[in-house]
């Protein structure tokens, strides 16, 4: 991370989080332009992940365009993995 500050609840861009050899490192494994989701729940703080593949360098805005879409699939995914994430 660019600095040791706390993140706050919300989406924050990769961008803005990791310095640029973070980023470069990222690219082997075919991520960029990713984003955290982060939710503050009484006694852990809850995170999703998500990224564009290098073949689509540019494509976050699907996700921005459908964030409704992105936190239901974060509940239905919490939901179905409760028995992994215990």
């Amino acid at each position: 991370m660019q600095n040791s500050k706390k993140l706050s609840e919300g989406i924050h861009l990769w961008d803005d989080i990791f310095s640029n050899n973070m980023l470069y490192d990222a690219k082997p494994f075919n991520h960029i332009n990713g984003f955290y989701i982060l939710k503050q729940h009484q006694h852990y703080v809850g995170n999703a992940i998500f990224a564009s593949g290098t073949h689509k360098p540019t494509s976050r805005g699907p996700y921005f365009s459908q964030l409704d879409a992105v936190q239901q699939f974060v509940f239905y995914f919490k939901d179905k993995a409760t028995d992994l994430l215990s």
